[in-house]
């Protein structure tokens, strides 16, 4: 009877093992980066109303998001995030290689304060040992605080003459709800069964470089 039980236990140990590393839950805490093209920057610079406004652009994102996850197979995870970004985009007209002294130039500036919240769909499509490779996708709403600033200026009459700022304008801040989204077309995590670190390469609401770290239980 000993023997057989002997027996029955060491058969049984390592599916055991299998079902312990097996983890439902996750919490996950990120930083993301990227310069997204914003649909609606281009939207407050043709409200002003101005007849060219092309040049060199600039800008930068940065977000802090929170997210769950809840694994329903080894493959398959349900989920959700929420999160805060700021968004910057800017315009300055003409472009830098036509400036010429004394010639106005106009600048435009696009600032976005974003709170979301998007349930996702994450499939892992490969897992070894420590090392997990998967593909996600999000959708959602975001709260926007928008706001956009036109400065009219005029360069130096000669190189040592400082830039002057002639006029400067905006638009009234702008609030509403949209749609918001995030295609994470590779995401790669290392670590334990416990502790994990991870990145992601997408599109949309979260930025284009994710990176963050998870614990699962």
């Amino acid at each position: 009877m000993k023997h057989s039980i002997l027996a029955l236990s060491l058969v049984l140990a390592p599916l055991f093992c299998q079902a312990q590393d097996f983890r439902r839950h996750e919490i996950g805490l990120s930083a993301s980066f990227g310069n997204q093209a914003d649909p609606h920057f281009y939207k407050y610079i043709d409200s002003f109303g101005d007849l060219e406004a092309n040049g060199n652009e600039f800008g930068e994102y940065f977000g802090l998001t929170l997210d769950y996850t809840y694994n329903l197979t080894k493959k398959w995870s349900l989920g959700f995030s929420a999160g805060w970004a700021k968004n910057y985009r800017g315009l300055y007209s003409p472009k830098y290689e036509s400036f010429k002294l004394g010639e106005e130039t106009l600048e435009y500036s696009f600032k976005s304060n974003m709170w979301h919240f998007m349930p996702s769909l994450r499939y892992n499509w490969f897992h070894y040992q420590a090392t997990n490779f998967y593909s996600l996708a999000s959708l959602g709403v975001a709260h926007l605080s928008n706001t956009c600033e036109r400065t009219l200026g005029r360069n130096g009459a000669t190189e040592n003459d400082y830039w002057v700022e002639l006029d400067r304008s905006n638009i009234n801040p702008e609030k509403k709800l949209v749609f918001a989204y995030q295609a994470t077309l590779f995401g790669a995590e290392v670590g334990n069964h416990g502790f994990r670190f991870f990145t992601e390469l997408g599109w949309g609401y979260k930025g284009v470089v994710v990176i963050g770290s998870r614990y699962a239980f």
